[in-house]
């Protein structure tokens, strides 16, 4: 089914925006975030990295202390063998 082409919150930005603000993803389904927060400090690559590590880095939103968090939770669970 068709999603409609009404206003959206920019998740980035939180402003209410008309659809042509977003980029697709698919051919029924937009981003969800704005093209201009996409745009934003962009214009360079950092690197290549792999699709899985770049979704993951992605779920943290670049956030340094998500980041540093994962990092640590992940050194208490961590088992020593």
């Amino acid at each position: 089914m068709a999603q409609e082409a009404k206003p959206r919150e920019c998740k980035r930005c939180n402003r209410l925006l008309p659809i042509e603000a977003f980029e697709r993803n698919r051919p029924n389904v937009w981003r969800s975030e704005c093209k201009e927060c996409r745009a934003y400090k962009t214009g360079h690559i950092r690197g290549y990295i792999c699709n899985r590590c770049n979704t993951g880095l992605g779920n943290f939103d670049d956030n340094i202390s998500i980041l540093n968090r994962a990092i640590e939770w992940i050194k208490g669970t961590l088992i020593s063998l």
